[in-house]
């Protein structure tokens, strides 16, 4: 066959490249290197197109097919698929890529998606996917690997909001953060993690800024965790719902034989309650509220309870700490507080004060008759306690488990002792002095351990007497 006029011919022409296998082919002349398919009614349109370097397969539409069309074409480089006039669209069937075939966006191949068949070590390099010393685990035969490889630059996951009208951002992989962000853009999104058993096993909820464990959160809180109902082996040193292991902190700022302020493993900072509005008063708050002790469920019986219990180590409370009353007078602290004291038992057995000298002032020698002091002492009193709170008055460690007592009673005491009377706020409170119910002050104390001194003196006196006495 001759060969062809490489100017002027066009057309289907069998090549004589490799006479063992004869090939047909398309030529395009050098002179216009188009192939193009389009409707014979636009045979006489003009393309109005420079020669390429390269041959180009044109397909135009039947509508303004001078600028409707799309195209085929290699530049020595690169197979090109082009649309000169909307997008490209595969209408039916899958898109299929071959293994360890990489699909390459960007015109400069900025990011990529490749199907790998075979396993990838641990920070190994991979063409056009993981590039220069890579930082990365091994990856497992079969993977999916989706990279971008220009320097900062960041994948992000979109979608239409529900309305259907804006799109929203729901993932970001930063580059120049390098951070894994979502929801960046703030919008009401909330972040749901579904366990085996709980469908909120972690939640954020965007709108109500909040953080949730095993509940969908409730609006005012923060953070919730909700456990649920759970079942395993009983075990004193783990907890069933939060369970804070044993770990090593190492300091590692201290200088050698220095000494740091101290270190915490768990730490809670005071927090500052506010309000709108003006003028609000909070009876009772607390960083940290414990409602009570565990509750015996079906089938169980516990032999003790503890709303708090600390295994082993000094616990300590700088700021002092309250039994069972918000009064002052029932503070129990190294500092003043209140205007008196209450009695406080440890076990059956009361606290003592102290009688330091380095805490009293103004001593001087007592010229009184202690034996004419106790003269004038009130009638002592056999009674029972009745003690408001605390459960029996007579079982346990009730205050009348012991049986009744023989003591003074304080208002009847108040003028002979004094110093031995606790009256606090209420001491000239009428309704106090009388002994009635009164609702703005602490109840009256008699001190027994102050009435020890005077007493001590009076048996000196009466032993003066009897020496003198028996020396007649």
């Amino acid at each position: 066959m001759p060969s062809p006029n490489e100017r002027e011919y066009g057309g289907f022409f069998r090549a004589r490249g490799d006479e063992d296998v004869p090939q047909t082919v398309i030529l395009v002349p050098i002179t216009a290197r188009f192939m193009r398919v389009l409707s014979a009614a636009d045979f006489a349109v003009d393309f109005n197109a420079a020669n390429p370097t390269d041959p180009q397969f044109f397909i135009h539409s039947e509508t303004t097919p001078a600028t409707n069309y799309g195209y085929l074409s290699h530049d020595a480089t690169e197979f090109i698929i082009n649309s000169n006039a909307g997008g490209t669209r595969i209408a039916g069937g899958p898109l299929g890529v071959a293994d360890d075939v990489s699909i390459e966006l960007g015109t400069d191949d900025d990011s990529v998606l490749r199907h790998r068949t075979a396993t990838l070590a641990a920070n190994t390099a991979l063409t056009d996917v993981l590039i220069g010393t890579p930082v990365s685990a091994a990856t497992p035969a079969n993977s999916l690997l989706i990279s971008n490889v220009t320097a900062d630059g960041d994948i992000a996951f979109f979608v239409v909001s529900a309305a259907g009208a804006n799109s929203e951002e729901y993932i970001r992989l930063d580059a120049s953060a390098r951070a894994l962000i979502i929801n960046e853009a703030s919008v009401d999104l909330d972040f749901r993690i579904e366990s085996n058993g709980l469908v909120n096993a972690f939640v954020i909820d965007a709108g109500n800024d909040s953080v949730n464990f095993g509940s969908a959160g409730d609006v005012a809180v923060f953070m919730t965790v909700t456990p649920g109902a759970r079942s395993s082996a009983p075990n004193l040193g783990v907890g069933h719902a939060v369970d804070i292991n044993t770990s090593t902190f190492t300091d590692s700022n201290t200088a050698a034989s220095g000494t740091a302020t101290g270190s915490n493993y768990v730490a809670i900072a005071a927090p500052t309650i506010a309000a709108t509005n003006t003028s609000v008063t909070h009876t009772d708050t607390a960083t940290v509220y414990i409602n009570a002790a565990p509750i015996a469920g079906t089938n169980m019986t516990f032999t003790t309870s503890y709303a708090l219990w600390a295994d082993a180590g000094i616990t300590r409370l700088d700021g002092g700490i309250r039994i069972n009353t918000t009064s002052a007078n029932a503070h129990i602290s190294e500092a003043t507080s209140g205007t008196g004291t209450v009695t406080h038992y440890i076990g059956n057995q009361t606290i003592n004060t102290t009688s330091d000298k380095r805490v009293k002032n103004n001593i001087t020698p007592w010229n009184g008759s202690a034996l004419d002091w106790v003269s004038k002492a009130p009638v002592l009193k056999e009674f029972n306690y009745n003690l408001v709170g605390g459960g029996s008055q007579t079982e346990g460690y009730g205050p009348n488990a012991r049986g009744k007592y023989l003591g003074f009673i304080a208002q009847e005491s108040i003028d002979w002792a004094p110093w031995a009377i606790n009256a606090g706020a209420g001491k000239s409170c009428v309704k106090c002095i009388n002994g009635e119910p009164c609702d703005e002050h602490a109840l009256w104390h008699v001190e027994y351990q102050h009435l020890v001194p005077p007493l001590v003196q009076a048996v000196k006196e009466l032993r003066a007497e009897v020496d003198y006495l028996r020396s007649r």
